[in-house]
């Protein structure tokens, strides 16, 4: 667990606090493109229900381990998040980290978001 935070608290300081300063308790949170889960650790503690989604197999297999290894809980899915199967407004916060500007359509993807 150190060696996650400590890599955030070096790389991305003001993240971890963020998520520290933010309350999503009792939120239904959704983390967009959570790749390795690195970013994943810190709304998984604060939030009641995160749900963890990424395009493969791999970094959802990855995410789980992570996450587990931390003691966070979250339900880690794979789908392809520009095109979600679930319905608008289903979660309350949602957020993702380094991948928006990734996205085939940014305004479709951020719209999505909401």
């Amino acid at each position: 667990m150190q060696e996650i935070e400590a890599f955030v608290q070096e790389q991305i300081p003001f993240l971890r606090q963020w998520f520290a300063d933010i309350n999503i308790e009792g939120l239904k949170t959704l983390d967009l493109s959570s790749g390795s889960s690195i970013f994943s650790v810190f709304p998984a503690r604060a939030s009641d229900s995160v749900t963890s989604i990424d395009l493969t197999e791999a970094t959802v297999e990855l995410t789980a381990k992570t996450l587990k290894s931390q003691g966070a809980e979250t339900c880690c899915v794979r789908w392809d998040d520009e095109n979600k199967p679930f319905a608008d407004s289903s979660c309350d916060f949602t957020y993702s980290w380094g991948i928006l500007h990734r996205k085939s359509d940014m305004a479709k993807a951020v719209h999505d978001m909401g």
